[in-house]
């Protein structure tokens, strides 16, 4: 329970922020293209800790990847790498403790994997548990981005992600508020929030970024829809291994046990209840493709 500024610039005397959490992390990294042509048993050991990766490795569920934490995840707040590193991890700033010199070239990635040579031979792979990379439009490897623009029709997406996801223009219609699409397997799913009012989409604010309660929130990493239901405003937070989205209550609910309720439409795809509450989006080959955390209030 956060308090949080309300929209008429008031303190409200109560709010509560719901993050149904809908972390949509892709499964099947086994499947992911790569160019290396070193395997990490052949690049020099670098220590790492479970405790690095605080934010975007946070969440992972027990059919996500649990590779080492990212050296450049490490450096970067966010998890984002679209952050600038510290100068000090930064290989172009000079020598640093991830083993990566000035002048280092990155010679080869994968999702969860780049490796870096420095100018005097010797190579330092970079792992992760979250995605680093994904290809784009064209076949090549770029770095992941949570930037999230918008486009034509007035709607949001992110380019180069591994979920691509999309948000609607606005809410209140026969649409999804949003949808993921998986980058390695064409899987898709939408949700639509049940009995939600007309809102037009838009970079949430200050406030509704500190309410949200998302770690390393900003605004340009998100979408907001507001009042989407009495008192409520409806946030989206887009990171690396997934998106994350918040109800931002102006009250605590009358109600002992609100609920609510979620359209999910996931073609192809089979629905399953997970552990404590999590749900798993499988294939028709038994895989994980999709994974929904613990909701949590």
């Amino acid at each position: 329970m956060r308090g949080r500024v309300a929209r008429a610039g008031t303190l409200a005397s109560v709010t509560m922020t719901i993050a149904l959490v809908a972390e949509l992390l892709v499964a099947v990294p086994a499947q992911a293209d790569t160019v290396s042509h070193e395997s990490p048993a052949d690049v020099p050991a670098l220590a790492t800790s479970q405790s690095d990766d605080v934010h975007a490795g946070s969440a992972l569920s027990a059919d996500g990847l649990q590779a080492p934490a990212s050296l450049r995840t490490r450096a970067t707040p966010t998890g984002d790498p679209d952050d600038p590193a510290p100068a000090a991890q930064d290989p172009a700033a000079g020598a640093s403790t991830t083993g990566i010199a000035k002048g280092a070239e990155l010679t080869s990635r994968s999702t969860y994997q780049n490796t870096w040579t420095n100018p005097n031979g010797t190579k330092v792979a970079e792992l992760s548990r979250v995605p680093l990379n994904v290809k784009d439009d064209s076949g090549h490897w770029v770095s992941v981005s949570s930037k999230v623009s918008e486009t034509d029709d007035g709607g949001y997406a992110v380019q180069d992600h591994p979920l691509q996801p999309e948000f609607a223009a606005s809410t209140g219609s026969n649409q999804p508020d949003y949808s993921v699409t998986s980058s390695t397997t064409g899987a898709s799913v939408s949700f639509q929030l049940v009995g939600e009012r007309d809102a037009d989409a838009h970079h949430p604010t200050a406030d509704q970024v500190d309410a949200s309660d998302q770690p390393g929130a900003t605004a340009s990493h998100g979408v907001a829809y507001d009042d989407v239901l009495p008192g409520t405003d409806m946030t989206y937070q887009v990171y690396p291994a997934g998106v994350k989205e918040s109800l931002i209550l102006d009250a605590a609910p009358t109600s002992s046990h609100p609920v609510y309720r979620w359209k999910v439409h996931a073609p192809g795809l089979q629905v399953e209840d997970g552990p404590a509450g999590s749900i798993a989006f499988v294939d028709g080959e038994g895989r994980t493709v999709f994974s929904t955390p613990t909701p949590v209030m």
